[in-house]
C-alpha cells in the first residue's frame, strides 16, 4: 500500500501531468471569459425585458387603481371615470434620505409625458410630487420633505387630517389636525383622501403607531409609520390624472369669479 501510495504521487507530480494541468487551467480560463462575454451580450436584454416588465406592471396598476374605484362607486361614476388615472413606470437614478428636504431622480422626463405637479408612488405606497422636468429626466420632491404635505384620512373612520414629515425620522411622518374627539387606535391604515388630484383616494400611506393627547389640545398628535422604506426604492410610478386640468380650470374660474 506505501509502495500504491509513493507511485501515485509520482504520476500525478510528474512531467506528464503537467501538461494536463495546463489544459484544464486553460478551459477553466476561456470558461470564464466566455462567462463574462455572455453577461456583456446579455445585459442589453435583460434591461430591455426590465423595461417592458416595468410597462406591464404600469398596465396592472391602472387596472388595480380603476378597479377600487369601482368598488367604491356606483357603475354610472365608473364609467365616467374610466381611465382616469394612468400609470408611467420609472426608475430611480438618484435619491436622498438624510436631508431635511428631500429629492429623488428618475429617469422618465417630458418626452413620456411627465409634468410637474403629478403624483407618485411605489407598490408599498406613495412616494411625492413631480417637481421639475427635462426631456428625458424629472426629479421628485420626496415625502421625507418638511415641506410637503398631503391630504390624507383614517381608513376606518374617514376622519380627515394632513401628512407632514419632522425631518427626523425617515420611517415615520405626522398626521396633523385629527380633532380630539375622533378616536384613534395604533395600528389604524392611513391613506390618501382623494382630496388632492396629484393622488387618486386610498393610496397606502402607513398605520398609526403612537397617539397622544394633550390636555388642553384641540388635535392629536398621531406618528404613523411609513409603509416605504425610502431608503430601498428602485422604481416607482407616475400617476397621470386625465382630467386634472379641467379641474384646475373650473376651480380657478370658480376662485377669480369670487373674487
Amino acid at each position: 500500500m506505501l509502495l500504491e501510495l509513493i507511485s501515485v504521487l509520482l504520476i500525478y507530480s510528474g512531467p506528464a501531468y503537467q501538461p494536463t494541468k495546463q489544459i484544464n487551467s486553460s478551459y477553466s480560463w476561456i470558461g470564464n471569459t466566455y462567462a463574462y462575454i455572455t453577461k456583456i451580450k446579455s445585459y442589453p436584454l435583460l434591461n430591455k425585458a426590465y423595461s417592458q416588465l416595468l410597462h406591464e406592471n404600469g398596465i396592472l396598476k391602472e387596472q388595480l387603481i380603476q378597479k377600487d374605484r369601482e368598488l367604491g362607486a356606483n357603475q354610472l361614476i365608473a364609467a365616467s371615470t374610466a381611465k382616469q388615472y394612468q400609470a408611467i413606470p420609472a426608475r430611480i437614478i438618484n435619491n436622498s434620505i438624510i436631508n431635511t428636504k428631500n429629492y429623488l431622480t428618475i429617469d422618465k422626463g417630458a418626452k413620456h409625458g411627465i409634468t410637474p405637479g403629478m403624483g407618485v408612488i411605489s407598490e408599498p405606497g406613495i412616494v411625492g410630487y413631480i417637481k421639475a422636468v427635462s426631456e428625458q429626466f424629472a426629479t421628485i420632491t420626496s415625502l421625507l420633505h418638511t415641506d410637503m404635505l398631503v391630504s390624507a384620512k383614517i381608513e376606518r373612520s374617514g376622519v380627515m387630517g394632513t401628512i407632514r414629515w419632522s425631518g427626523n425620522n425617515p420611517f415615520q411622518v405626522q398626521l396633523l389636525y385629527v380633532p380630539r374627539h375622533i378616536q384613534v387606535e395604533i395600528g389604524d391604515t392611513i391613506v390618501t383622501s382623494g382630496y388632492n388630484s396629484a393622488f387618486y383616494e386610498g393610496v397606502f400611506i402607513g398605520q398609526v403607531k403612537q397617539v397622544e393627547l394633550k390636555k388642553e389640545a384641540s388635535f392629536y398628535t398621531i406618528l404613523v409609520d411609513l409603509s416605504n422604506d425610502f431608503s430601498r426604492l428602485q422604481h416607482v410610478y407616475i400617476i397621470k390624472n386625465t382630467l386634472q386640468q379641467e379641474k384646475d380650470s373650473l376651480e380657478a374660474y370658480t376662485k377669480n369669479y369670487y373674487e
